[in-house]
């Protein structure tokens, strides 16, 4: 009988051990994807991802090639496959546009992380370095090179790593990291900061940027910026002014305050009736280039 009872227990034992190695294991599924299509000089790149990385490439070719890697993992090897299935690419040319955007089907991206369910999309990009692009990419790395084009650049929940971007028309980074050897804005580049940890080697040209919540911000601003507005809130601003700009100074501060270390003379204005307001002013030779500083609760150094 007890023979019978320690049986009986070893058997259970195996059972449970068995069910958790079951229990353990993941169903890895994967395809890839590959699509070209040839560019004219005039023709628009817009690439929108999730969930994976974007790296992108330049050549001398007059044509953008796109690589997708597409990995999926799950506790059922059914599970898997009809997660595989239902992530497309898709691809088109409409005029001067050629598109490529992940596309996650009817199950939308809360399935994710939902039940020991996984899965990464990661894009190899190669395309002219002069040519229009728009980049999107949410909850995972880019990287991009040195680039003359026009460029709209969007990362959030992720990290991005760019090269110098000589044609800026946006760049938004929003709950996560990034480092930008330079920034020159066209038309007002628009520059947007939020919730993220960013350094920006250098600005020039065009730039309207919005700092917010992002603990610290490093900018080197050259000789070659037109016009620097920035609003900044809950944001350490370290500006690092190169010499000779003929700036114009416009500063207003609220609940923050304003250091200068640099040559350039600014010089607080007078006492506003709010204590916890105050505003700066200062010109540098012609004073053609507009700096517009716009800052709350935090604090700004200008050297």
């Amino acid at each position: 009988m007890c023979n019978l009872l320690r049986i009986s227990k070893l058997f259970t034992l195996t059972l449970l051990l068995s069910a958790r190695v079951v229990a353990g294991h993941q169903a890895d599924k994967e395809k890839d994807y590959s699509k070209s299509y040839t560019l004219s000089a005039s023709d628009k790149v817009s690439i929108s991802n999730k969930f994976g990385k974007v790296d992108v490439h330049t050549w001398d070719k007059s044509e953008v090639q796109v690589d997708v890697h597409i990995k999926v993992s799950a506790p059922l090897e059914a599970e898997a496959e009809t997660i595989l299935n239902r992530i497309q690419i898709k691809d088109s040319r409409e005029g001067d546009l050629v598109s490529f955007a992940t596309d996650l089907g009817t199950e939308e991206e809360h399935h994710n992380h939902h039940r020991n369910q996984k899965f990464s999309i990661d894009y190899t990009v190669y395309m002219p370095a002069a040519q229009t692009l728009r980049l999107k990419n949410e909850f995972g790395s880019t990287s991009i090179p040195d680039y003359t084009g026009l460029i709209e650049l969007t990362s959030s929940f992720g990290s991005l790593e760019a090269g110098r971007l000589a044609s800026v028309k946006s760049l938004k980074i929003e709950f996560g990291k990034a480092h930008v050897q330079s920034v020159n804005g066209q038309d007002n580049g628009d520059v947007s900061v939020k919730f993220s940890k960013a350094d920006v080697s250098e600005v020039s040209g065009h730039i309207d940027a919005d700092f917010e919540f992002c603990n610290m911000m490093d900018v080197r601003v050259t000789s070659a910026i037109k016009t620097l507005r920035i609003k900044n809130s809950y944001t350490h601003l370290n500006l690092k002014l190169a010499p000779g700009i003929p700036a114009r100074f416009d500063i207003f501060t609220n609940f923050g305050s304003l250091n200068n270390s640099s040559d350039y003379p600014i010089k607080e204005g007078e006492k506003h009736h709010d204590m916890f307001q105050k505003t700066y002013s200062g010109k540098s030779g012609d004073g053609s280039v507009d700096v517009i500083l716009h800052d709350e609760f935090a604090t700004v150094n200008i050297s």
